[in-house]
C-alpha cells in the first residue's frame, strides 16, 4: 500500500483507496484522525475527483513538501501533506 502524500513530481498512480495516515495519526486540524474525520475527508475528496480507479498525476510539491498539486478526472487540486497521506495509490509506468 502506497500513499499520494509518497510520491514525487511526474509520478502517475490509480488511486484504490482511502485510509488514515500510517504515522502520526494527525489530520490537518490537529486532531487524531478517526473513523468520523477520514470519512468526512474521503467525501471531500470523492466530490474533487479522487475517484478509486482513477489516474492521477503529481505536478508539482512546495519545498516543504506542503502542499502537493496533482492533477486528477481534469483538475488541478492542491492537498496538505496528512490529506495526500489518506490517499492510497497504485503506481503507474514505472
Amino acid at each position: 500500500m502506497e500513499r499520494l502524500s509518497s510520491l514525487a513530481p511526474g509520478d502517475s498512480a490509480c488511486i484504490t483507496g482511502f485510509a488514515a495516515p500510517l504515522s502520526d495519526k494527525v489530520y490537518s486540524g490537529g486532531e487524531p484522525m478517526d473513523d468520523a474525520a477520514l470519512q468526512e475527508l474521503a467525501a471531500t475528496l470523492l466530490k474533487v475527483g479522487f475517484v478509486p480507479g482513477s489516474t492521477l498525476v503529481v505536478v508539482a510539491r512546495a519545498l516543504g513538501k506542503d502542499p502537493i498539486a496533482v492533477d486528477v478526472r481534469g483538475a488541478r487540486v492542491a492537498l496538505g501533506r496528512s490529506e495526500a497521506a489518506c490517499v492510497v495509490v497504485q503506481r503507474v509506468g514505472a
